[in-house]
């Protein structure tokens, strides 16, 4: 409870711009601490933190909306703490936020068309590093709120997707509908030439939302997403034709945002639901097409390639080419003939320019045979026997490390759809072990 009232005075102080407190008000860092400790209490507490429930949805409806990018998706996993122990708040705010995010859409067009126009992204900071911002006026600064109030929202949304499968009540088919019904609308965003040509930050803001929300369901397993494939299929056509050179209305820097999106939403179909890959008509041959217009993009000399020279673009582009590689090696044997040369060429090369920046490779160990594995040197989470680990071994971790870049939130949220799986299995583990 002490955490939440520090988080709420600190968020209203930063709104306000007045403190009456006597202590300091928390800054984006720590306000993101104290929200990754709450979703830690809010897990273990369970039903007895009931009492204190109402405070905090007050003080997380706050933080979905703030500013900081961090703080948002912090928020958005205590939300998904607090499906766990309560399913039914989980669901009604799920319906709630849905009908936001329709209104909030509505409320994006009409303040892009009287805001001052804006083409390029948002500047972004990096771990404490402060970025000048614009000077804007009033509607750019509602503008800009909305954006965050919708990201915040559908983040939070496709967080508590990822909990409903394993909660009591399961999942809900009306929520289902509702969601692809709303992601339909955000998706549509692309083809806003009024919206596009005035504010494109903008409708990428709305585009991402509505990807970040068909990411989420398609989580949810192939029964509850095999009455709605046919629409994920007429997202990622649509949208895939509209970021193709001679035809996108977007900067490149804008199209990276979309095809980064829209890759993540394609690997979490393979990953939750492939067995419809093979079992609804003709869905290999489209899902094939589309990676076969979107891998040139990425590739190198293609579209999105320039991106790489900045440091935020170089991390989204090395998130759009793992996805795409990740959904290639998710079809089957055969069934890409014409550029599966070009995809392995590339995909060696990636390996090779990886190895060589000293970034750890899953897949090293099937590609040396025991003969060439001299050293037996596994990381802490994949060691398996004495030896492998401590020492050297230790060392050149620690170094790997320190010579590491911080993770943005960006990054993690890119990855966000794809490590849902791990919750699957660890709850299918824990069924197992209650059985025996």
């Amino acid at each position: 409870l002490e955490l939440t009232a520090s988080c709420s005075l600190s968020i209203k102080s930063t709104v306000d711009g007045n403190n009456n407190s006597e202590s300091p008000p928390l800054n984006r860092h720590e306000i993101q601490v104290a929200l990754i400790e709450i979703s830690h209490l809010v897990v273990a507490l369970g039903e007895a933190g009931s009492s204190s429930l109402d405070d905090l949805l007050a003080m997380l409806d706050k933080c979905l909306s703030h500013s900081d990018h961090g703080v948002r998706y912090e928020a958005a996993i205590v939300h998904a703490a607090i499906a766990q122990a309560f399913p039914a708040v989980g669901r009604k705010f799920v319906l709630s936020s849905l009908n936001e995010i329709v209104a909030n859409v509505d409320e994006i067009r009409g303040l892009a068309s009287k805001a001052p126009a804006i083409t390029s992204p948002t500047p972004k900071s990096r771990f404490r590093r402060s970025v000048e911002k614009p000077h804007g006026n009033s509607q750019s600064d509602q503008l800009m709120h909305s954006q965050c109030v919708l990201h915040g929202k559908a983040l939070a949304l496709s967080m508590l997707m990822h909990e409903f499968p394993h909660i009591m009540g399961g999942v809900n088919a009306a929520i289902v509908v509702k969601v692809f019904n709303v992601a339909e609308k955000l998706l549509h965003c692309q083809f806003d030439e009024a919206l596009v040509q005035k504010n494109p930050t903008a409708a990428c803001t709305c585009i991402r939302s509505g990807y970040c929300l068909l990411s989420g369901v398609l989580t949810m397993g192939t029964e509850a997403v095999i009455p709605h494939i046919s629409s994920a299929f007429t997202f990622w056509q649509n949208s895939g034709m509209n970021v193709l050179p001679g035809v996108s209305k977007f900067s490149p820097t804008h199209d990276l945002l979309i095809v980064e999106s829209l890759l993540a939403s394609v690997v979490t179909f393979l990953k939750f639901c492939p067995d419809l890959l093979l079992a609804v008509p003709d869905a290999l041959n489209r899902l094939t097409a589309l990676l076969e217009k979107l891998f040139p993009l990425v590739s190198s000399g293609g579209k999105l390639d320039q991106e790489k020279n900045s440091t935020l673009g170089n991390a989204r582009l090395s998130s759009a080419i793992s996805s795409i590689m990740e959904a290639y090696s998710w079809l089957p044997p055969g069934s890409f003939p014409l550029s599966a040369d070009r995809i392995f060429t590339f995909a060696s090369n990636q390996i090779q320019e990886l190895s060589e920046s000293d970034i750890l490779c899953s897949i090293l160990d099937s590609l040396l045979s025991r003969e060439d594995k001299l050293i037996e040197a596994h990381s802490v989470e994949r060691a398996v026997s004495p030896g492998q680990i401590g020492g050297s071994v230790r060392l050149d971790t620690n170094i790997s490390m320190r010579g590491s870049d911080i993770l943005h939130h960006n990054e993690r949220e890119a990855t966000l759809h794809l490590l849902a799986w791990r919750k699957k299995f660890r709850m299918r583990h824990h069924d197992d072990e209650y059985h025996e």
